[in-house]
């Protein structure tokens, strides 16, 4: 499920993830990973309007019975929180990170 507030979509997605490393400013880097959902853009569309991925947004996954909320967020200081996955933009890869459900 996908959230915006109080507006919702349910979409089908594929997962996957995107690995990354930034320098932290004093010689340290840090690696880090995002668990990305991969939709059809025409498919994300809020109360009937196509809408395009927001930081903050929120993805509800189940698995097993658990419940597990992920929010839509950059990936790291010069990064997008989503891009297109194909050339034709048919496809959306929106990274998140877990703040909620089980761990």
């Amino acid at each position: 499920m996908y959230r915006r507030g109080d507006r919702m979509v349910e979409l089908n997605a594929t997962i996957g993830r995107t690995e990354f490393q930034q320098d932290d400013g004093y010689g340290i880097v840090v690696r880090s990973e995002s668990r990305d959902y991969i939709v059809r853009a025409s498919d994300l569309s809020l109360d009937g309007v196509p809408t395009l991925p927001e930081v903050g947004d929120r993805i509800e996954e189940i698995q097993c019975g658990e419940t597990y909320v992920y929010e839509v967020l950059p990936i790291g200081a010069s990064q997008q929180h989503w891009r297109f996955s194909d050339q034709f933009r048919q496809t959306i890869r929106i990274h998140t990170r877990q703040i909620g459900g089980a761990a």
